[in-house]
């Protein structure tokens, strides 16, 4: 997993650039005509304004976090702001405010997936031909590795913290993220680009798409839904395949610059 975050990551990153974390660095795709299977996937660092949850020790929820921060800046003391006496007031004063599930090592392998031709997906250890995922939309991220994790979306309830993509990973950086949508038979049928924590560029649908494929999945059955906004449920609908092969074609398998790339 990637280091815990420090005060040098409250710089927020553009996606189409190298990440770097500690001494190890996670580099952009070369520029063959295709990916390597052994191909680490760029990532992108969380929301700017959502960082603050994974510094705060309880991890309450970013959106509601930022609201109490603002009424403790405001609240006229004279000392100089120490995020850590921010953390504690928030402990003390708001005992309600909703918290969000930060997985352990054992709980986040639970999480990861298998693919199984041509559209099943499941938990890595489940039963063959299990249908784990029906009728449903789960959360997913996806790592640098290419390795994806599912979940179901928790909103927070009085003594239970809240689920979201923050969860998985802790708050760090991803290589893709959004949602996953399935079938009665359990098939994976569409996925969409939403997610308020990450807030996913194209280079991010790329690279779930590209790992997708190379898992076995056949896009051309499935949808890929692109949220129009990260702040609306308006969507504009594509078949994966298409969009995925127009879009590698007019990238140049992600080696344009930002520009290019529409970001």
């Amino acid at each position: 997993m990637l280091n815990s975050y420090n005060e040098h990551h409250l710089e927020k990153h553009s996606p189409a650039v190298t990440f770097q974390f500690a001494t190890t660095s996670y580099p952009r795709f070369d520029t063959s005509d295709s990916f390597s299977s052994k191909t680490q996937y760029s990532v992108l660092e969380m929301d700017l304004e959502y960082q603050i949850e994974a510094r705060d020790p309880l991890h309450h929820w970013a959106p509601e976090l930022n609201k109490a921060l603002e009424e403790y800046k405001g609240s006229g003391s004279e000392e100089e702001f120490s995020e850590t006496k921010f953390f504690e007031w928030v402990k003390m004063n708001k005992p309600t405010l909703p918290r969000t599930q930060y997985l352990n090592g054992t709980e986040l392998e639970a999480c990861k997936q298998q693919f199984v031709a041509p559209n099943l997906v499941r938990p890595q250890n489940a039963p063959l031909h299990d249908k784990a995922h029906v009728d449903c939309m789960k959360m997913f991220v996806m790592n640098e590795e290419g390795e994806f994790f599912l979940h179901s979306k928790q909103k927070p309830a009085p003594g239970i913290p809240g689920f979201n993509h923050s969860s998985f990973f802790n708050g760090k950086p991803v290589a893709a993220v959004g949602f996953m949508h399935f079938n009665k038979e359990g098939e994976l049928i569409a996925i969409d680009d939403y997610s308020g924590h990450y807030k996913p560029k194209k280079q991010q649908v790329l690279n779930a798409m590209h790992a997708l494929k190379e898992k076995g999945i056949d896009l051309s059955k499935i949808k890929y839904n692109h949220r129009i906004s990260q702040d609306s449920f308006d969507k504009i609908i594509y078949n994966a395949q298409s969009w995925y092969e127009e879009n590698m074609d007019i990238n140049n398998t992600l080696t344009t610059s930002s520009e290019k790339l529409g970001m």
